[in-house]
């Protein structure tokens, strides 16, 4: 026991130290002293504080951190050696939170002799712009204002501003090594970089431009996390893998994605609302969860040949102006812009906009509602066969909607699937169609007995005489709608409450029955007499009042009302049809 006491006791001695008696150090600095090894470490500034609640308690007496960062200020030299007591020390540590708090250092020169850093050194010293070391210094040196440990970058002063370069000698950007680097705004790296491990510029606020080495192979996880000022960014070929949150929280507008990338991490690029251009290239095979969530400023998109995999809400929050999927993509199509599953079965995402003439494939299960509304620009739409339904609101409000082409298979199409498309005046139902049938405007049902829809293009309508029956609210949308004929003196039957035609927001149009069938209609219609004209007009005099056609007649073509005169014809208000 004896034996082991002393073994201890001689430990103990042989690594005693004991901080400085007095608040002012030695020429400033403090220090922490051994005895048996006549080395010094720096450690932070001590400060008598009686008030323990506040204070840290160190060595059995009460010091206060915060008298650091009052301490240590401007441009601080450590000496390569410190006499104290009659006692040279060779200063070769700074310990750990030596600097702590000090937020007024703003230049640290550092001895030959310095050998270790303790954990923390430099906490909160937000404005050190420059570490400078003793060119005899055998392990650290600097470079381009970089600490370098051998071929490493082993610190960047926290206030270092402006342009950086790394030396050449590195080959790895290490974890963290710029993180929260608050005035670097470029950062020069050469070819012959490796890596750049995960958050290597991690917080770099100011980072507006930096250049990624074509021989980097991985862009590891948050390396770019929070560069709020990183708009664009080109990833070269080599880079096979972009990591978790490698770019969450930049300000990036556009990425160019090199071939030879294939893989994205999850949060990738999670929730850059800014980013508008990126490009997926043919090499990628997968995409993370919530790698682009969130990116609702995306403006298009393109699913490469060898894409395989998309996380759970990878592209949730975007909807592109347009997408485009590589033909030989074995997990999507792509038709109209609208991409698919590969049988086309299911949608998957669906554009901002769509081309002139769309197409919606007879594999889909299921049209949502509203799936074209309010795209102005398409002009004609092909419903392919194998549809059943056209559901609610599918086409309203497109106005330059003039020709569409309706299968056999359709059954039901919606009261509203056209609302407002009031340049359709007309639409192609296959002649196999069981349900539905089209005579000019007109969409009837129950072998040409029932209007169904009357498109709200319509100017002129001839209602064949094989209707019997339609319902009140058929002609509501119809706001071009000027001339109504009937041909039967027996009115259809009247099956909706609503007012028909709501006379009142169309007073131009004009009912024309066959004579003797005033009162009937009106009567069947809730419409006063006054708005009902007595058989159909036989020329253009009494259809108008106007003489520009004389010794006309009066024919049916396509469901409209043609007025004749020799060769030539013209509509109901005297326009010449070419």
């Amino acid at each position: 026991m004896r034996a082991v006491l002393l073994a201890l006791f001689t430990t103990l001695m042989a690594i005693h130290t004991f901080a400085q008696p007095n608040k002012d150090g030695i020429d400033g600095i403090y220090y922490n002293l051994n005895i048996s090894s006549l080395t010094a470490e720096v450690t932070f500034c001590h400060f008598y504080d009686d008030d323990a609640e506040n204070s840290y308690l160190y060595d059995g007496a009460y010091w206060d951190y915060a008298y650091s960062q009052y301490k240590y200020r401007g441009e601080l030299t450590i000496p390569e050696s410190v006499t104290y007591d009659g006692k040279t020390y060779k200063v070769t540590a700074l310990g750990s939170n030596s600097m702590y708090g000090c937020n007024g250092l703003i230049k640290l020169n550092l001895p030959a002799t310095l050998a270790t850093f303790g954990d923390g050194w430099t906490t909160g010293c937000s404005l050190l712009q420059a570490v400078t070391i003793d060119a005899n210094n055998p392990t650290y040196r600097v470079e381009n204002g970089i600490v370098l440990k051998g071929n490493d970058i082993y610190y960047v002063p926290m206030g270092i501003a402006g342009t950086v370069t790394v030396p050449e000698c590195v080959k790895s950007i290490s974890n963290e090594v710029f993180g929260n680097h608050k005035s670097i705004s470029k950062i020069v790296l050469h070819n012959g970089i490796t890596s750049i491990l995960e958050g290597a510029f991690n917080g770099c606020s100011a980072l507006s431009e930096i250049n990624i080495p074509t021989s980097v192979t991985a862009i590891e996880g948050r390396t770019f996390y929070n560069c709020t000022s990183l708009k664009t960014i080109i990833i070269p070929s080599n880079v096979k893998s972009i990591g978790v949150h490698a770019f969450t929280g930049s300000a990036l507008e556009a990425v160019t994605l090199s071939e030879g990338l294939t893989t994205i991490g999850n949060y990738a690029f999670y929730n850059i609302t800014s980013l508008e251009s990126i490009n997926l290239p043919n090499s990628l095979t997968s995409i993370g969860n919530n790698a682009f969530k969130g990116c609702s400023g995306i403006k298009a998109l393109h699913f490469g040949k060898n894409l395989k995999s998309i996380g759970e809400n990878a592209l949730e929050g975007i909807n592109a102006d347009s997408y485009t999927v590589h033909e030989e993509n074995t997990l999507y199509s792509c038709v109209s812009g609208i991409v698919y599953n590969k049988a086309k079965s299911e949608l998957a995402f669906i554009p901002k906009s769509f081309p002139d003439e769309v197409t919606i494939p007879g594999t889909l299960n299921e049209i949502p509602e509203g799936l074209f509304s309010w795209h102005n620009n398409i002009t004609t739409a092909t419903i392919e066969e194998g549809i059943k339904e056209i559901p609610d609101d599918m086409f309203t409000n497109c106005q330059g909607l003039t020709t569409v082409n309706i299968p056999a298979s359709v059954e039901s199409i919606s009261w509203t699937a056209f609302d407002w498309c009031m340049a359709l005046e007309s639409v192609n139902i296959s002649s196999d169609n069981a349900t539905y049938s089209c005579v000019g405007p007109l969409i009837l049902t129950d072998n040409g007995t029932k209007i169904d829809l009357c498109l709200p293009g319509a100017a002129e309508v001839v209602v064949p005489t094989t209707v019997t029956s339609l319902y009140g609210d058929v002609f509501i949308v119809c706001e071009n709608l000027r001339s109504l004929t009937f041909q039967t003196d027996t009115p259809p039957a009247f099956e909706e409450t609503l007012d028909f035609l709501e006379l009142g927001e169309n007073d131009k149009c004009t009912i024309y029955v066959p004579k003797g069938a005033e009162n009937a209609y009106a009567s069947a219609f809730g419409l006063d007499i006054s708005s009902i004209k007595s058989s159909s007009p036989t020329s253009i005099e009494e259809a108008t009042g106007h003489s520009k056609v004389r010794n006309s007649r009066l024919i049916s073509e396509k469901g409209k009302i043609i007025i004749q005169k020799e060769g030539d014809k013209y509509s109901l208000y005297g326009t010449k049809i070419m």
